[in-house]
């Protein structure tokens, strides 16, 4: 996809609550940020959010949409 200038995409983020895992499988910890890299960039934006995430990478919390035109539905 290639935008004009000023266009707008958006890209659903799809949280799964960190505490619907055991705690031994998560190992829950606090995130404090989002690194986004945004595409066809290899350098990040960071958002800040603080949400419960969980250290053990095997279980995966976030769900990504790819980008789509528009502000999409808030």
């Amino acid at each position: 996809m290639t935008l004009a200038p000023g266009a707008t995409v958006h890209a659903e983020l799809r949280i799964t609550d960190a505490q619907n895992y055991p705690p031994s499988t998560c190992d829950p910890v606090t995130a404090q940020q989002l690194r986004i890299f945004p595409p066809g960039q290899t350098s990040a934006l960071n958002i800040s959010m603080t949400a419960m995430a969980c250290l053990n990478t095997s279980v995966q919390i976030l769900a990504v949409q790819t980008v789509q035109p528009g502000s999409g539905s808030g």
